[in-house]
């Protein structure tokens, strides 16, 4: 599928009935209402696999039951632009394709959202993100409002530690990340990005106002094994733990952010 545009339309109303049955890495496990982590295996409102050149233009996407958008495997040149993402069972956004090892074909890359509004979303899935990138490259998440739910604004990456991955070259730029956790949920940050990732970038965003309940309140979170990043020229203030705060990592730049209060 290749070409098609939507502009102006309004998605709504969808049922938010979810359990994964999987653990953290897609395997046949334990089952968790949210998935072991941010609702990562469910489904969207709106499904993208194997669309190229697809763009959403000033959408609406509210009262959905679980991820307002899907983009899965071999999705190419996808953009999301100017859309209201609103009050939403799980997630905003979710960007996966094919992981480290997959046929080349399942790989997705250049997902571009961008003036988007995604809040009050994971109301039913409290561990959702307004943004989950699992497995791509080349993606783009910038001049965005996230905010107004109780997990991690933009998370980015799905490889634990330093084992190959084909997450790099992402952008996350200029977005306003606040009002997260509330107090509910720990461990989560305003972008949270986890493995190796060549080439990334996170500059320029504003983050505030992020409070956990035990631990983990942090505005940029680079979790284990998190290297080759970028970032810069954030603002990062009132969060309930560090405003930075590194599990463990290697070759990551971090200068010229302001972290506050």
């Amino acid at each position: 599928i290749t070409g098609l545009r939507f502009v102006g339309l309004t998605f709504a109303h969808t049922r938010g009935d979810y359990a994964s049955g999987r653990d953290v890495n897609g395997a046949s496990g334990e089952a968790f209402g949210s998935d072991a982590q941010a609702v990562s295996n469910a489904h969207g409102a709106i499904e993208l696999q194997y669309a190229r050149n697809v763009v959403f233009e000033h959408c609406v996407l509210q009262n959905y039951g679980v991820h307002g958008v899907n983009i899965r495997e071999g999705c190419r040149s996808v953009k999301i632009d100017g859309c209201d993402i609103y009050d939403g069972g799980a997630g905003g956004i979710r960007i996966c394709g094919g992981g480290w090892g997959a046929p080349a074909h399942t790989m997705t890359r250049g997902i571009t959202v961008t003036d988007c509004s995604i809040t009050h979303v994971g109301q039913r899935y409290y561990s959702a993100c307004g943004v989950l990138l699992m497995h791509a490259s080349e993606c783009e998440i910038s001049h965005n409002e996230i905010g107004d739910l109780y997990y991690t604004g933009v998370s980015v990456g799905w490889t634990w530690g330093y084992a190959k991955t084909v997450c790099r070259d992402n952008r996350i730029t200029d977005n306003h990340i606040y009002d997260l956790g509330k107090g509910f949920l720990s461990d989560m940050g305003g972008v949270y990005l986890l493995g190796s990732q060549p080439g990334t970038v996170v500059s320029g965003n504003v983050i505030h106002d992020i409070r956990c309940k035990e631990y983990g309140g942090w505005a940029l979170y680079t979790d284990e094994g998190s290297a080759g990043i970028l970032l810069e020229n954030n603002l990062c203030y009132n969060t309930s733990s560090n405003s930075y705060h590194q599990h463990y990592g290697s070759s990551n730049v971090v200068r010229n952010n302001i972290f506050a209060l």
